[in-house]
Formats: structure tokens, sequence, C-alpha cells
């Protein structure tokens, strides 16, 4: 049963991919793209944070139901609504460029923020308009009117909706010295988002500790050429904004065609240690497969597979086990076995099993080895595969074989790193649409 969590992530990754925009050609490289594929956090539309919010912001901060009714009249209860956050990763080679530039940012950079409003409009038209044709009200509170700008008594100059304050409470990060949100990719992000009514649950925030993953280490402090980052006060907006006016004015270069840009300098967010993930380790847990874990895995394998163009028949999609993976693994838990990784607010975000092979002798399948797109990078499945493979030996296999595809290249390097050798398609073969074969001997 395909759940309206995959409805709304493959929604997403589909309107990615369809940008015609991401991409560097006003620079005359059109094949680069501006941005990473996205990742996405939810919040409960009831979340306390956002009451929280209009204390901390001012007043004329909406809530998510809020938000919602500036669109809908018939606003559902807040705990129906969950805000998908979403959030868009400088590319590696963006960041490389921008570590090297001195008191103005790179081109690259320079680019990716002055083409990042018509870009994201564009995004969040075409997302709002697959998701109702799926059934799903939503509202994207930046394209809404009444969308403005006040001074907040606190903070200084603040919109009507927190973006970064929206991914905090979706999960996906937390803040920084500078006023950034370190993710999982790291601090150089942008994001946007959606006010939903849909039946998702809610990852839940990394810690209470808005700053959990900033260790106060003083590197953006030092990246700084506005001084405008201290350790004991944070980020000064005015002296940040004063500084970037005079850049403005001084400094833009004339192979840019300044336009209507919005300038953002961006040097704290490079050359960190928060540049491309978190400093601070996140704990994740290994443990066997439990009943309670198969709707999180039934939506992990179908949006990884989506998100690569194999939410088709003849791949694990389509599998009738995919409901009830734990039912599945328990049927036979003498030749079957299944792990998950779990993070501390019991996300499962990755997982991997085996079945006994019968067409090789002594042979077991490696079968669903999937992360969540944002745990990807922090070696989970590095250690879901070790994991298996020790378990596989003490059961007595000697050897591992696999069936994938050649969409997912990542994956097929991951395998021969790890020593799994391309076979050509065998006889024994079990899914028609794989196309990629691989094998190891196990050392004994």
């Amino acid at each position: 049963m395909i759940s309206q969590k995959y409805t709304v992530f493959n929604a997403v990754q589909n309107c990615f991919d369809s940008l015609d925009t991401n991409n560097f050609a006003v620079l005359g490289r059109r094949e680069d793209p501006m941005w990473e594929s996205p990742i996405i956090g939810v919040a409960a539309g009831d979340d306390p944070y956002y009451d929280f919010l209009k204390e901390h912001i001012g007043p004329f901060h909406w809530t998510p139901a809020e938000a919602f009714a500036q669109k809908y009249e018939d606003v559902p209860d807040p705990g129906k609504l969950r805000v998908i956050s979403i959030a868009f990763p400088q590319t590696a080679a963006t960041k490389v460029m921008q570590m090297q530039a001195g008191a103005f940012p790179c081109d690259n950079w320079l680019v990716s923020r002055g083409e990042w409003e018509p870009l994201i409009r564009s995004f969040c038209l075409l997302l709002q308009k697959e998701l109702e044709r799926n059934g799903i009200r939503c509202v994207c509170p930046e394209l809404l009117s009444g969308m403005t700008w006040k001074r907040s008594e606190k903070l200084g100059l603040a919109s009507s909706w927190s973006q970064r304050h929206t991914a905090y409470a979706a999960g996906l990060g937390t803040f920084g010295l500078s006023d950034g949100l370190i993710t999982r990719r790291g601090i150089a992000v942008r994001f946007t988002s959606m006010v939903i009514e849909a039946d998702i649950p809610a990852y839940g925030r990394v810690s209470e500790d808005p700053y959990a993953w900033c260790t106060r280490c003083g590197a953006c402090i030092r990246r700084c050429p506005a001084d405008a980052i201290s350790s004991e006060s944070g980020h000064d907006k005015e002296a940040c904004s004063a500084f970037e006016d005079y850049c403005v004015e001084n400094f833009w270069p004339e192979h840019i065609e300044r336009g209507n840009y919005i300038f953002g300098c961006g040097l704290c967010q490079a050359g960190i240690p928060c540049s491309d993930r978190p400093p601070v380790r996140e704990e994740i847990t290994y443990r066997q497969i439990r009943p309670s874990d198969n709707a999180q895995l039934a939506d992990l394998v179908r949006i990884s597979l989506g998100a690569n163009g194999l939410d088709i028949p003849g791949t694990a999609f389509f599998d009738p086990c995919l409901e009830d993976l734990y039912a599945f693994y328990q049927e036979n838990p003498r030749d079957r076995y299944y792990i998950v990784a779990e993070n501390p607010q019991g996300r499962i975000v990755g997982g991997i099993g085996f079945d006994r092979f019968d067409r090789l002798e002594d042979c077991a399948e490696l079968q669903k080895l999937y992360v969540a797109a944002d745990f990807r990078r922090m070696r989970i499945a590095s250690r879901l595969l070790l994991k298996m493979e020790k378990e596989a030996a003490k059961r007595g296999y000697k050897r591992i074989y696999l069936e994938t595809h050649s969409n997912l290249q990542p994956a097929l390097k991951f395998y021969e790193r790890a020593g799994y050798v391309n076979i050509p398609r065998p006889e024994y073969a079990v899914h028609e649409t794989m196309d990629q074969f691989l094998i190891k001997e196990m050392l004994q």
C-alpha cells in the first residue's frame, strides 16, 4: 500500500528533477548543477515549538494552522497538519570554490544565491500542483501574499515564516553560531517548506538544545570578513548586512549581471568543520527488526527506489512481503535475518537482510540494503553490511549473492569496494528488472 509519505517524498524528488534552471547556465556551465538533491524533514503541525516562535520571533510569525488558513477556509485540527521542510545542499564543487574565496564569495555561490528566488518559486509551484493532484491540500508559506518581513524585538529583521526554525522543528539539524542550520549535509544549505494535510509521522527534533551540533570551535568566526560572528553573542545581523551592502557596492564582478540578485556572502559556511556534515556524531542503534518497524521500512524502500526511477514491477518496490517484513524474516529465522539502523528519535534510517539462496551452495542472498537519503555519507551502509556479513558467516554461509540495478551507481561502487564481484546475468537470477549481479566469497 502506497503511503502518503511516499507520495509526498516522491513528489519532492520528481519536482526537483524536473527543474530546468538548476544549473550554472549564467556562468556558461549548463551541465553543472547548482544544488544537490534535497533532503526532507517532517514537523507536526501542533508542535509547541511554533508557539515558542511567536514569543521568540514575534506574534507576526505564523503557526502552521495560520499559514494554512490563508489558503483554505476549513482548517483541520493542527495535529492533522504536517510541515515538510526541504533542504537544498550546495554542491561539493561550490563549497571548494567558496572555501578558496577571500573577502567576496565565489561565482558559484553568488549565482546560486542570486538565482534562488526564481528557482524555488518554480519548484514550490510545481510541488503544490503535484500534491494537489494527489489529493493532498498544501500551502507554501513563502508564496503567500501575506508573507512579510518585520522587525523582531529580539532578533531584528524577521519574516512571517522562518525556514531555518522550521527545519530545526522538522528534525533536519541544529543551529550554529552564524545562525545557519547544521544539517546532515552540513551548514551550506538553503530551505523551503510546505504545510500539508497528511498522515505522515513527524521526525522529532534532533535535540532540545538548538545548538547541539555546534561545537563552538570558532572556525566560522575566523572565516567571517565582517567580524559579525562571536562566541559570546553569535551572529550580528546588522554588521553582516552592512558588510554585504559594502561588498555589493564595491566588489560586484563585471562578468555577472547584477539584475535583481539578492546577495549572500556565505563565507562562514565553507572551509569549516560543519560545512559538509555535523561535527558531532549522531548515535545510531543497530538491532534486529521488530513488528513496529514495518511501515517505516516499506516507506524507506519505496522512497529510495522511487528516487532512482525504480518504482516499477520487477523490483523490491512491489515485493509482496514489503508490507510486513518482520513476518517474512521471522517465518524462517534460521535462514533469514534482518537488522535496522535507528536514530535516537525512533526513526528507522537504514536496514539490510539476507535469506538462504538455494540456487547456489552455502549461499545467502543480500536483501534490501537501504539508507535514508539524509543519513547517507555517515558509514551506516558500511556498518549494516559488516553486521550482516558477520551474521551470515556465523550461520555457515560461504558466499553472498545480490542483484541490483545500473541506475544505482553509488551502490554498485559501494559493493565493489566491499569485495563484491560483478558477474554476467546468471540463469538463476530472481528479479527480472535487475541488470547487475554480484557475488562475494566469504573469508573462512
